[in-house]
C-alpha cells in the first residue's frame, strides 16, 4: 500500500521537475534518507511532542543548499503524515532517472567475490548484449555457482555446480 502512495509522489515530482531539477532533488533526498537509518532521528520524526515545523527544520538542516521542491515535498508529506515514505520516494526517483538514462543495476551471486576486471568485463558484455548501461554488484555468499540477476530487465542467468553434478549423475545412470 505504501509503495503505491510513494509512487504517486514520485510521479508528481517527475512531472513538476525538469531533469536537472530532479537530479538536485535526488541529491538532496539522499542526504535526508541516510538519516532514516539512525534510530534517534526516527524517534524525533515519530514523536508527537515535536512540532511538524521543527521536524521539517531538522530534516532541512541536512541539506547544504535549500531546495524549494524538497521543502514543499516535506511539507506535504508531513501534513499528510507520510514523512516515513521518503526512503521509498528516493528509491523511486533514483529508479526513474536510471530508467530514463537506460541504466540498470544487476547483482552477481557467487561463493567468492569477483575481482574488479571480471566485473567490468561482465558489465561491458551485458551492456552490449542488452543495449543498456549495466552496473553489477557482487554478492558473496554460499551459492555454489554463479547467478546473475538484472531484475529490472527480467534477466536471471545461473550456473549451479550442484545442478551440473545432478545432471551428470542422471546421464551416467541412464547410460548404465
Amino acid at each position: 500500500m505504501s509503495e503505491n502512495i510513494a509512487k504517486r509522489y514520485v510521479k508528481a515530482l517527475i512531472e513538476v521537475c525538469k531533469k536537472d531539477e530532479l537530479n538536485d532533488v535526488l541529491k538532496g533526498l539522499k542526504a535526508i534518507v541516510s538519516a532514516f537509518s539512525v534510530a534517534k532521528f526516527n524517534d524525533i520524526i515519530k514523536s508527537p511532542t515535536v512540532s511538524k515545523k521543527d521536524k521539517i527544520s531538522l530534516i532541512l538542516s541536512f541539506l547544504k543548499e535549500p531546495n524549494v521542491k524538497i521543502e514543499n515535498l516535506l511539507k506535504i508529506l508531513m501534513k499528510n503524515g507520510r514523512i516515513s515514505l521518503l526512503p521509498q520516494i528516493y528509491d523511486g526517483i533514483k529508479e526513474s532517472i536510471a530508467l530514463s538514462n537506460n541504466e540498470y543495476q544487476g547483482k552477481i551471486y557467487t561463493k567468492e567475490n569477483l575481482d574488479e576486471p571480471t566485473i567490468k568485463l561482465l558489465e561491458t558484455n551485458f551492456s552490449k548484449k542488452l543495449n543498456a548501461n549495466i552496473k553489477f554488484v557482487c554478492i558473496a555468499g554460499n551459492y555454489t555457482g554463479v547467478k546473475i540477476d538484472i531484475s529490472d530487465l527480467g534477466y536471471e542467468i545461473s550456473f549451479s555446480i550442484d545442478r551440473l553434478k545432478s545432471a551428470m549423475s542422471e546421464y551416467i545412470l541412464k547410460a548404465i
